[in-house]
């Protein structure tokens, strides 16, 4: 039986690119300062424990969810 939690911000106003938001020092809008590591972090982490997260953009907020 799967289990899943929906985290959702309203983050950047724009859909983030599905194909690269998890991928280690990606930076889809270079006008903001950050790494590019945290997404990457957290799917390792999910990866690592066999779940799964899967994101979309609904009605301006950013959803990332996880499937345990």
């Amino acid at each position: 039986h799967q289990h899943s939690l929906t985290i959702a911000n309203t983050g950047f106003g724009e859909p983030l690119d599905k194909q690269h938001i998890f991928t280690r020092f990606y930076k889809g809008n270079t006008q903001i300062k950050h790494t590019g590591l945290g997404l990457a972090i957290v799917k390792a982490i999910v990866d690592n424990y066999g779940y799964s997260i899967a994101y979309t953009y609904q009605d301006t907020l950013h959803c990332f969810t996880f499937r345990f």
